[in-house]
């Protein structure tokens, strides 16, 4: 898994997280922020063209179609996730969705705008951790965070 990898950089990685009746693929707690990451596997058209999809912050444009359902998808994933979490904590957590496109590059001309998902390619550099308008998280909080994540998997165990 190639987000484990972000672990290095001080991250804590969490996979197939279930959550009421579906699940949230990836959590990601960086430093600043929490990331709720939506994997989406898309076949390549045939040819020998480079397999880019370009981003706008509203729709991906793939090689022969274009495509905003995952957008909305891991939009709503973080949204719930954030409110999940606030109603837990006391407190506001900043969650930014994350769409992952294995296989993809990404040309993304979003510009990181707010509020945009972002969307990556997993063997690309990790700048989607990037969030310089956010403050570090508190380490108390952020420990607080990572104890809620995880109760999200005991409550699927009783």
């Amino acid at each position: 898994r190639k987000l484990d990898g972000l672990q290095a950089l001080g991250c804590q990685v969490f996979h197939e997280v279930p959550v009421r009746d579906f699940d949230i693929d990836h959590i990601i707690i960086g430093t600043s922020a929490v990331f709720a990451v939506e994997t989406k596997a898309r076949r390549k058209g045939g040819g020998e063209g480079l397999a880019e999809v370009r981003y706008d912050g509203k729709t991906l444009q793939f090689p022969h179609w274009a495509e905003t359902r995952p957008l909305q998808q891991a939009h709503q994933q973080a949204v719930w996730l954030a409110e999940h979490l606030a109603g837990l904590l006391g407190q506001a957590v900043p969650v930014v969705p994350v769409l992952c496109l294995p296989g993809w590059q990404v040309s993304d001309a979003s510009c990181g705008e707010s509020g945009a998902v972002r969307v990556i390619d997993p063997n690309a550099e990790p700048r989607f951790l990037d969030v310089d308008q956010l403050a570090p998280l508190d380490p108390a909080f952020r420990v607080r965070i990572i104890e809620a994540i995880h109760g999200l998997y005991r409550k699927l165990a009783i």
